[in-house]
Formats: structure tokens, C-alpha cells, sequence
């Protein structure tokens, strides 16, 4: 017995000990590269490896289809600050996340609420004549105007006061979504944010340690020329978002006013911030709650016409009236008057003494809104336009107004040779303290190069890791500074060939 278990276990080690031979023969690697290979092509059946941030992005995706919100991990903690907003912190950090909700959920879209008139209106669009009503204060929005001003209307639709506020799309939104161009670096290292899209809505994302919020981009406001802002809804309410487009850098940064290293998202939006960027919008009951789909986007024809309904609802229905009826014409007001419909919003950012879009053209301002301080007038800024303009001798000496140089019809922007034609209606060349020493082209180049120049303002300023930067605006404060204009015409002579 023993002999035949001796021989069946010979006979069982032969078959195991040629297996073996025959994989020493083939190399003692190749048992491995098989089993690399296999990985690879399992790696390749799975796709690339993602990285962190990808990964990221496939988990909001997730999130956002699903209408939830990453959980706040552990080591953060919500806090409830006067019923305002949220805090969201480490502890012992100064700086965090402030958002008007619980982190629990994400902002509310306001399209399916009740507009204020108990009526549902198209999102994103101008109430229609039949809708104008006690709700909507009689406006109409630009479109009905061009149905008879339609060669206006088509000029006017590329202006800053037509774009200063509009609902975002990924295509009006001037900064980019590309990756390595899409995000925010901040002096906190574990804060940033991150410019997202899918399809057109876009966000801003913000990372906090380990924890991802979104916040949905809904309106646009700046024309552009010194960058654009944006604000979300969260159900009716109002709020400016922490990452604005700044064009003279080309690059995404803080929104004025806003500290780097923190993330703010619980800004309110006025109503006398809205006022100044839109046409029209139906103001709720807290400052920052308005019916959304009662806004007029822009400031357009209304703002300097008076409210159109009776206007349209008349010429519809009288089409071979010509003379112009239940609408005003501002050619046909006094200067001061004139000059009272743009210092609504370029007279200084002052409190309004009523509810907003009660100014009707022909009113005095001062009957509206609050005189800025004394001060303001030493800045420069958008909203101070005419206190500087007021200090030149070019306003005090003549009747001219702001669309002496300014057609509220077309864009102008950019365009130095339209404003100096405006300058040579009044100035002749020979009257040029450089006229015997500069080119002459120069002189008729670009006129408010030397005598309006950009200057640079404490009153806006953008926080940036490197410090604040502060853009330059143009002053409206004519005059004649000779040491600016020899360093620009010396600039310009350069470029001038002999």
C-alpha cells in the first residue's frame, strides 16, 4: 500500500514540476507583465484616473440633479448671526462663509412664485401693457417702444444703460469657464472659488476646506466697461455674490468692497442698488425682496420718458397720430430738469426720501433723493458724475447738459473721436495751450485724454491676495492740467511718425 501512495504522489509532481519549468523557461517576469497588462486594460475598460477636482465635479453634478447640498462635515460649524445669515467656520477661524440660509439646502429659484399682483408672469421679461398695473407702475419695458422706434430701440440695445442689468447667461457673462482660467485663489488656502456651468446656468462655487457650495449666477449688472457683478435668487430675495469680472485685469476677483479670504454671500440688495440697474422692479416687503418677475432689466427708454403704458396703449390704438402723446419729451424740459432725470443715479449713491421709481421726468431730484455729502464731490465715481461735471468752467459757462456729449440712443464707449468732435463744436484747435508743440493729429486725436483723465479712487476698491487694487475712472471734471497733458501728448509724440 504503502509503494502505491509513493508512486500515485511521483506521478502527481511530475505534471507540477514541468508546470513550473515550462514558466521558468518563459521568464521570471512575465508571470507580472500578465498581471500588469490585465490592470492596464481594466484601467483602460474604466477610463482615466480622475482627479480631485474632477471628482468634485462629478459629485456637484450629482448633488445639483438631485437638489441637495453637500453635508457640512464635522470639524465646520453653522452658526445663526441676528437672524441676518449663516456663519460657517472652523473654530478659532477668523474668516468663513456667510450665506442668508441654512447650509442645509441650496438657494431657492424664484420661478415658480406668485408675482406680488397675483399674477404669474414670464420669467426673465418685461410685464406686458395688459399686465401694467397698479404692480408694475405703468411700465412697459423696451420692447413696446419698438414697435414704433425700432431704429432707436436696435442702437440702443448695445449701451451701458441697456446692459447694466440683465438675466446671466454663460454667453453674457464676460469671465471665463475654461479650466485654469475659471477659479479664484484667495489668501486663505483653504478657501476658493470655481466658475462652473452646465448647459447655461452657471455658479460660483466655493470651496471651504472640505466642504463645496454653489451659488446659481442669476442676473449680470455692469455694462462691462469696469467689469460686471452678479446676484442670485433665493426665493424672492436679493443677494450680490463674492466673485465679480474686473475688465482691466481680464481675470475673475473679490467684488468691490468684499474682504479676500472670506466668503460673502449674504449681501443684500437695496432697493436703491436695484434702482439704478434696472427700469423697474416691484419691491416686497424687506429691502431686498421683490417680485422677480416684475423686473424691467436695464435702465431703458421708461427711466428717461416717463412709464409708457398710456403712451403705447394710446398710438396702438390712434396709429396715424404722429404728435407724440402721454410721454415726455426731455428735449422739451429746462436744463436743470434735463440734467435731474440722469442725477438719479449720477448725482451720488444716496438714500432715496420714497419708495423707488417715483421720479418722473420734470420732477427735481431733490424731492426724491437725499443731496450727497460735500465731500463725494472730491471722488470719482460713476454715481458723481454730475457733481464733477458741475465744477467745470465748460458747465458753468454754457447751458450744456449730459447728452451735450452723451447720445442716450448709441454707445459711445471707446469712441474718442465722437467725444472730441463734441469738444470741437465749442473749442477751437489754435485755442490748445500744445498747440504750437504738439502734432496736430494729437490735438484731434482724443481731447479728454488731458482734460478728462481716468483717475483712481479710495471710494471703490477690489481686495486681491497682492493687496487692493483700485480701478481707473473717468473724471467728468473738465479742466486743463497741463502736467497730465504734457505726459500724454509726450507718450503720443513717440507714436507719431516724422
Amino acid at each position: 500500500m504503502a509503494k502505491k501512495i509513493c508512486l500515485a504522489g511521483a506521478l502527481l509532481f511530475i505534471p507540477l514540476a514541468l508546470l513550473a519549468w515550462n514558466r521558468s523557461a518563459e521568464g521570471p517576469d512575465d508571470a507580472v507583465t500578465q498581471l500588469r497588462k490585465r490592470q492596464q486594460q481594466a484601467q483602460l475598460d474604466r477610463g482615466p484616473m480622475k482627479t480631485d477636482e474632477e471628482k468634485i465635479s462629478i459629485l456637484m453634478d450629482q448633488l445639483a440633479k438631485a437638489g441637495k447640498v453637500q453635508p457640512l462635515p464635522s470639524d465646520l460649524k453653522a452658526d445663526s448671526i441676528s437672524d441676518a445669515y449663516w456663519l460657517i467656520t472652523r473654530p478659532q477661524q477668523k474668516h468663513g462663509v456667510e450665506i442668508p440660509f441654512p447650509p442645509n439646502r441650496r438657494p431657492r429659484s424664484p420661478q415658480d412664485l406668485e408675482s406680488a399682483n397675483g399674477e404669474l408672469k414670464t420669467t426673465n421679461s418685461a410685464p406686458t401693457t395688459q399686465q401694467a398695473g397698479s404692480a408694475t407702475h405703468s411700465f412697459v419695458g423696451p420692447d413696446a417702444c419698438a414697435e414704433c422706434h425700432r431704429d432707436n430701440h436696435n442702437t440702443f440695445i448695445h449701451t451701458a444703460h441697456y446692459l447694466t442689468s440683465r438675466p446671466a447667461t454663460k454667453a453674457g457673462i464676460a469671465g471665463s469657464f475654461e479650466p485654469g482660467k475659471n477659479k479664484l485663489l484667495t489668501s486663505n488656502p483653504n478657501l476658493d472659488f470655481t466658475m462652473v456651468c452646465r448647459e447655461d446656468q452657471c455658479a460660483q462655487r466655493v470651496r471651504y476646506y472640505d466642504w463645496h457650495f454653489e451659488f446659481p449666477i442669476d442676473i449680470i449688472t455692469g455694462s462691462g466697461k469696469l467689469g460686471q457683478s452678479y446676484l442670485y435668487w433665493d426665493d424672492d430675495k436679493l443677494f450680490q455674490m463674492n466673485v465679480s469680472f474686473i475688465s482691466e485685469t481680464g481675470h475673475w476677483a473679490n467684488s468691490p468692497g468684499f474682504v479676500d479670504g472670506d466668503a460673502a454671500y449674504a449681501r443684500p440688495i437695496k432697493r436703491r442698488c436695484l434702482e439704478c440697474h434696472t427700469t423697474f422692479a416691484e419691491h416686497r416687503e424687506e429691502n431686498n425682496q421683490y417680485d422677480p418677475q416684475s423686473i424691467i432689466y436695464g435702465v431703458t427708454c421708461e427711466r428717461c420718458h416717463g412709464p409708457g403704458k398710456e403712451h403705447v396703449e394710446f398710438h396702438r390704438s390712434q396709429p396715424a397720430t404722429k404728435e407724440a402723446k402721454h410721454i415726455v419729451l426731455p428735449i422739451s424740459l429746462t436744463r436743470e430738469q434735463q440734467l435731474d432725470i440722469c442725477s438719479q443715479c449720477h448725482s451720488g449713491a444716496t438714500p432715496g426720501k420714497t419708495e423707488p421709481y417715483q421720479f418722473r421726468p420734470g420732477d427735481r431730484v431733490q424731492d426724491f433723493y437725499h443731496a450727497p455729502p460735500s465731500e463725494q464731490s472730491g471722488t470719482v465715481h460713476t454715481s458723481n458724475q454730475r457733481s464733477r461735471l458741475s465744477l467745470s468752467a465748460c458747465f458753468q459757462q454754457s447751458e450744456m447738459t449730459c447728452v451735450t456729449c452723451h447720445d442716450p440712443h448709441q454707445s459711445q464707449r471707446n469712441n474718442a473721436a465722437w467725444f472730441t468732435k463734441q469738444c470741437l463744436q465749442c473749442h477751437q484747435i489754435q485755442h490748445c495751450g500744445f498747440s504750437e508743440k504738439a502734432h496736430p493729429d494729437l490735438l484731434t486725436e482724443n481731447c479728454i485724454a488731458c482734460h478728462m483723465p481716468k483717475n483712481k479712487s479710495n471710494a471703490i476698491w477690489i481686495s486681491t491676495t497682492q493687496g487692493a487694487i483700485f480701478p481707473a475712472l473717468q473724471d467728468h471734471f473738465i479742466r486743463a492740467d497741463p502736467a497730465i497733458a504734457a505726459e500724454i501728448l509726450m507718450r503720443k509724440q513717440k507714436q507719431v511718425k516724422p
